[in-house]
């Protein structure tokens, strides 16, 4: 699949997927898995990936969904495409309502947020078939919905991955065959960890020499320290941004 083509297809979801990173993934997976495009099992490994990266998720799930099709070319061209509508709406408002909160527009979110929680159930349900086929998977998935109901949280969501991660390495292992190599796109991953780790040193220290760049360093930190999606991020965004935007215009964002 060409870069060009993804874009395309990107950029419609782009424009149709309303309800935030949970509802994205199920637009994903309707758009790619249930066509035969991708198998469930890729899906959820590369679902699986981004829930142990900071950042947000949807846009990640789409990125690696490119990379899959095109590689690099085509990641870049998946995220460029899912996250443009989003940019050129959100400044259009921003422009066109500045300092007052947007009453018409937040009754018309509120409206698809309510669409978005059927495609967020259909998600979980067709995906629980699929991977939680025994009960062991099926007393993970449980258990952890209930702990994060009673405490949620950025850290107990931490812990929970790392409990899952060990019990499916200590008893959901599928036997892998002798002299498999590693593949060449992880050994050649490394010198993207360090850009990222080189970004978030520099985000520190940027500022000590130019005072300037206080906006990139504090969004880059809040990308880069932050696990769980968007609503996680919401409170240390509010707080970096202290008194430079009203509470009224943050909430309308």
């Amino acid at each position: 699949m060409s870069a060009s083509t993804l874009f395309l297809r990107f950029l419609w979801l782009g424009l149709t997927s309303f309800g935030g990173p949970a509802a994205h993934v199920g637009y994903f997976r309707k758009r790619f898995v249930e066509s035969g495009e991708v198998t469930e099992t890729e899906f959820g490994r590369l679902l699986a990936m981004t829930q142990v990266l900071p950042g947000p998720g949807s846009s990640q799930l789409g990125f690696a969904l490119g990379y899959r099709f095109a590689g690099l070319r085509g990641a870049a061209a998946a995220f460029l495409g899912f996250t443009l509508p989003s940019f050129a709406l959100m400044l259009t408002l921003a422009i066109a309502t500045p300092g007052s909160e947007s009453e018409w527009l937040n009754g018309l979110v509120s409206g698809l947020k309510l669409l978005a929680v059927v495609v967020v159930a259909d998600a979980v349900l067709s995906m629980s078939r699929t991977f939680c086929t025994v009960p062991l998977t099926r007393g993970l998935a449980v258990g952890t919905a209930v702990v994060m109901w009673q405490w949620p949280g950025m850290l107990m969501q931490m812990l929970l991955l790392l409990i899952a991660a060990a019990v499916g390495y200590a008893l959901l292992r599928e036997p892998v065959e002798q002299g498999t190599d590693v593949p060449t796109s992880i050994r050649w991953a490394n010198p993207w960890l360090l850009a990222f780790l080189l970004l978030f040193l520099g985000s520190i220290l940027l500022p000590l020499v130019w005072p300037g760049a206080m906006v990139f360093t504090a969004f880059y930190q809040a990308g880069s320290l932050v696990f769980g999606g968007g609503h996680v991020v919401l409170p240390l965004l509010q707080e970096t941004l202290g008194d430079a935007v009203s509470a009224d215009v943050f909430l309308s964002g």
